[in-house]
Order: C-alpha cells, then structure tokens, then sequence
C-alpha cells in the first residue's frame, strides 16, 4: 500500500427493506446484517429513528420495527459494528 500504512476493514452496511420512501400505511422495517455459513451473525446491528447516525450506545436491532402513521417524518438509520473492524457507514 502506498506510505506503507496500514488499511483499515469496514463492516459491511446493513441492508434495510423497505428502502426509503413515504407510506401512508403501517410498515415493518427489517434491517439485516452479515451471518456466518450456520447463519449466526458476525456483526451487531444499532439504529435511530430519529434520522441522526447511529452510535454503539444506539438500540441493538433485534426485531423488526413497526412504524404507523403516527410516526409519520421518522427517518430509520442503521450501522453495523464488527470485531476487529471499523463501524460501517
């Protein structure tokens, strides 16, 4: 690598479903990240519901969230965090 430093490993981004958008109706967000080969997940997922970038200290995922009407303007964030590697974007 050029400079000789060393090259930092990301997370990779944790998927959510629905991808963006605004509903009139309740929707579930799902929101996954990496398994392992016996599906056991090799990342933690944080999120925020407020729109801001999740942090460690954010709530795990751990189910799917729901979101009625009444959150309307709710913007859901996500971030995965990994052993030995940097947090994703």
């Amino acid at each position: 690598m050029p400079g000789g430093g060393a090259q930092s490993v990301i997370a990779a981004v944790p998927q959510i479903v629905p991808w963006g958008g605004t509903y009139d109706l309740s929707v579930t967000v799902v929101a996954s990240g990496i398994s392992d080969a016996d599906g056991r997940y090799t990342q933690e997922v944080r999120y925020t519901r407020d729109g801001t970038a999740p942090t460690e200290a954010s709530p795990l995922y751990t189910t799917p969230l729901l979101l009625t009407p009444a959150d309307s303007g709710t913007v859901v964030r996500a971030r995965a965090w990994a052993a030995g590697m940097e947090p994703s974007n």
